[in-house]
C-alpha cells in the first residue's frame, strides 16, 4: 500500500492490509485508518471484516466485524461513531 505525504509531496510504502479487498470503504478516525468490508475481487464474496491501520506504529490488526458483508458503500465519522450507509 502507498501513502502520499502532502507536506513532502512524496509517496511512500506503508504496511499492507491483512486481506486483499476491492470496493472497500476507507475512513481515517482517531489516528487510525479503518478499512471496512469490500469483496475478494474474484467471486464477489462480500466481506464483513474491518481492519485498522495504526499510523503511529505502522501496523495493521483486525477490528470488529460488521453484521453484514458489503461493498460499494459509505461510512461517515459522526461524534465518535462510524455509521455504515447503504451497501
Amino acid at each position: 500500500m502507498e501513502m502520499y505525504d502532502v507536506n513532502t509531496s512524496q509517496w511512500s510504502f506503508i504496511t499492507e492490509l491483512l486481506r486483499e479487498r476491492v470496493a472497500c470503504c476507507l475512513v481515517h478516525f482517531d489516528g487510525m485508518l479503518y478499512a471496512f468490508g469490500g469483496h475478494d475481487g474474484r467471486r464477489r464474496n462480500y466481506l464483513k471484516d474491518v481492519e485498522l491501520l495504526d499510523w503511529g506504529t505502522d501496523t495493521c490488526k483486525d477490528g470488529p466485524e460488521m453484521a453484514i458483508g458489503r461493498s460499494d458503500f459509505a461510512v461517515e465519522v459522526c461524534a465518535y461513531a462510524l455509521p455504515v450507509k447503504c451497501g
